[in-house]
């Protein structure tokens, strides 16, 4: 990693709302991203979960018991991946649900089972798939 200096006139920073990052220009013409984005932590009397648009990682406890999360609908966050981390080595489950009739890999839901798993789902324009 490198330090920017942001002293110099060149020198931009902006928020690109429809990729959900930082972008900064060193030329005042083309901007790369930087990637700055927290994990999110939710537990069994959170659920249901509605997943914002803008947060694509999530750890959740399911100590409580199972935890449903909703995902967002598909039109508004297209090519992007949000990420389930069970933190527990219960018994109980994370259940992902699609917005309305929108599908994973086929399935109406996803259950995420198992201590420790983790799954990421990605937005296409024929669903969501299994990353």
């Amino acid at each position: 990693l490198s330090a920017l200096k942001l002293t110099d006139p060149n020198y931009q920073i902006r928020f690109n709302k429809r990729l959900g990052r930082v972008e900064v220009s060193t030329d005042g013409a083309a901007f790369f991203g930087v990637v700055i984005e927290s994990i999110v932590n939710k537990v069994f009397a959170d659920s249901p979960i509605t997943v914002a648009s803008t947060a694509r990682k999530y750890a959740i406890s399911t100590a409580g018991g199972n935890v449903v999360a909703n995902l967002p609908a598909l039109a508004g966050v297209l090519g992007q991946t949000f990420w389930f981390a069970r933190t527990t080595a219960d018994a109980n489950k994370i259940t992902v649900t699609p917005n309305g009739s929108e599908k994973i890999n086929n399935n109406s839901t996803w259950d995420i089972e198992g201590a420790y798993a983790a799954f990421g789902f990605t937005a296409t324009a024929a669903g969501w798939i299994v990353a």
